[in-house]
């Protein structure tokens, strides 16, 4: 059992996919550069049409790349949990003109087309975030930050968040299943509430504590303040890698046109 949970962990941790399409043989710094302008260029963007084509053209680059598209929906389902929230407040909290109503609350036509371009965005830009990393593998990642002269201390932010936010969620599901065994639900009661509140003080306490235990055992191991990567060589550019540069370039000096 203790075996499979670790698989199990490692799978949760372990973004990258492995795979030989043009988006895995896309050299990493072109790669992350690319995809940044094209992120920029989507967070520029103020209408619904450009950022349905950008979604549409971002969920084709997946399909050519070989990520399972369940895997891609499985990372996914946080953002939709989040997008399911701008749409259920930013229509009813937008003036313009009233489009329904739900009791007191009136949803408006601008309030709805602010909430479809804020959730196109945000699933969006997490779609191309996820084709980076289900695409390389994070030591190269890693490595072509530092080569392209990101600041140390921003790659370690990276690295960390990146490795215990899955710790944070490990401890989010052990201490709510250890609620739930004792018959705890989740509810909008103000018992449950405080019941919840509780939870959460404990989830924080015990990842503070495990980050604690983390930090001395990085340090035993030689850990100064850098971490180190596997890859020791440059990466060269090839034709391929320029075509796919101009072409995210092009894509979002496009998203602008329309």
């Amino acid at each position: 059992m203790g075996e499979a949970s670790g698989a199990n962990k490692m799978k949760t941790t372990n973004l990258y996919i492995e795979g030989n399409s043009v988006l895995h043989k896309f050299n990493p710094k072109a790669k992350l550069i690319s995809f940044l302008i094209l992120i920029i260029s989507i967070v520029l963007v103020q209408t619904l049409t450009p950022l349905a084509i950008a979604l549409l053209l971002v969920l084709g680059i997946i399909a050519v790349s070989g990520i399972p598209l369940k895997k891609l929906l499985g990372r996914l389902k946080w953002i939709f949990m989040f997008i399911g929230a701008v749409f259920i407040f930013i229509p009813f909290f937008t003036a313009g003109e009233a489009a329904f109503s739900i009791l007191f609350l009136t949803a408006t036509y601008e309030g709805i087309a602010m909430a479809g371009v804020i959730g196109l965005k945000m699933l969006t830009i997490m779609t191309l975030a996820m084709a980076v990393v289900m695409t390389t593998r994070f030591d190269i990642i890693l490595r072509s930050l530092r080569e392209m002269g990101v600041p140390e201390t921003f790659i370690e932010i990276f690295f960390l968040t990146y490795k215990y936010i899955f710790v944070i969620f490990e401890e989010t599901d052990k201490t709510m299943m250890s609620a739930k065994s004792r018959g705890f639900e989740p509810g909008a009661k103000p018992s449950k509430l405080k019941v919840l509140g509780n939870l959460i003080g404990m989830i924080f306490v015990r990842s503070y504590d495990r980050s604690q235990r983390v930090h001395r055992a990085m340090m035993a191991r030689g850990y100064r303040g850098r971490m180190a990567t596997t890859i020791d060589r440059n990466i060269g550019l090839t034709s391929s890698d320029v075509i796919m540069s101009f072409s995210f370039l092009a894509l979002a000096i496009f998203l602008h046109l329309i």
